[in-house]
């Protein structure tokens, strides 16, 4: 088994062709691990952009990329090219932190080479979805590289953030610090199907309106976190959006106590997702409440879809 770790850097620009936006790829880098974890080569291109020759403040503040590095660089299409070359097996598993990088690539795959799908990709898994995963971190927030390898403990003066092959490098550290034999099955794609593609491209859509036809009201429903008792609704026309969810005020009819309630609803690929969460009322900022926060997360069946999730149990592969 291989594993290939994938960075990029990019400058944004108008493109007439498209009329639009363009995230152009300036620089590629990479890293390819053995079965043991280990470093056994590397991969840094940059590539001479030709929508706009003029990089961004953002970029250039950003990544210290000078004028003369994409002036040396190579046309897209023969870094692509190299690269396929150079990850040489069809069973690696190629890996980015995030799947912005990879809509990235596949958007100038789609303008340079003509393809809607990216050549060197067989296998694929987000690297910080199963990093989120191995640190049971599932508050909905996306974990920056830098602030995982922080938690991880890892030394991070020896890397040049926002530097391609560097930021590869620090990503392969972080999976070998959080990697487990028969984790990584279920956080990789097959990417020579169409879905894949269809599911890293579609966007997420946060419901707003409380009014929605696909918001089910039965979801309105919360229990006491200190006697389980069916919480009261203070106000049904005190919904109010804030923080990508909608929040109100309960109250619990036996115990008389109020609870902060949190509801979200997220149109994904998938289905309609629904993320529920409740909290003691604090209305001393300095007050200490004995009963904890509950979070609790469904799906819908209005779209016919579900969203599952599988035990570790059921991973029983060695990847």
């Amino acid at each position: 088994m291989r594993y290939v770790i994938m960075d990029l850097e990019w400058n944004g620009s108008y493109c007439r062709d498209l009329n639009g936006y363009f995230n152009e790829i300036i620089e590629i880098g990479a890293v390819k691990l053995n079965d043991k974890l280990e470093i056994i080569d590397n991969f840094h291109q940059y590539i001479k952009p030709i929508i706009s020759r003029k990089l961004t403040n953002i970029v250039k503040n950003l990544t210290n990329i000078q004028s003369i590095d994409l002036y040396n660089g190579i046309p897209f299409y023969l870094a692509a090219e190299f690269f396929e070359k150079w990850i040489k097996y069809d069973s690696s598993i190629v890996m980015t932190w995030g799947t912005t990088d990879l809509l990235v690539m596949l958007e100038n795959c789609r303008y340079f080479l003509g393809t809607d799908s990216i050549p060197f990709l067989n296998s694929y898994a987000d690297l910080q979805d199963y990093c989120q995963y191995r640190l049971n971190l599932h508050d909905g927030n996306h974990l920056g590289l830098s602030k995982a390898a922080q938690i991880l403990n890892i030394n991070q003066d020896k890397y040049e953030l926002h530097h391609a092959l560097s930021d590869s490098q620090l990503s392969s550290d972080i999976f070998s610090n959080i990697y487990k034999k028969g984790t990584l099955r279920k956080f990789t794609k097959n990417a020579k199907q169409k879905e894949f593609y269809d599911r890293i491209s579609f966007k997420n859509v946060i419901i707003k309106d409380i009014n929605n036809s696909l918001i089910n009201k039965d979801d309105f429903n919360f229990s006491c976190l200190n006697c389980q008792a069916q919480l009261t609704n203070i106000n049904s026309n005190a919904w109010i959006f804030k923080g990508r969810a909608f929040r109100n005020i309960f109250k619990c009819p036996v115990c008389g106590r109020e609870f902060d309630v949190r509801i979200q609803y997220k149109l994904t690929y998938d289905g309609l997702s629904i993320k529920k969460s409740i909290s003691p009322k604090i209305y001393n900022p300095n007050e200490q409440n004995d009963i904890p926060i509950s979070i609790s997360e469904t799906s819908s069946s209005k779209l016919n879809k579900r969203i599952y999730t599988y035990p570790d149990s059921l991973a029983t592969s060695n990847i």
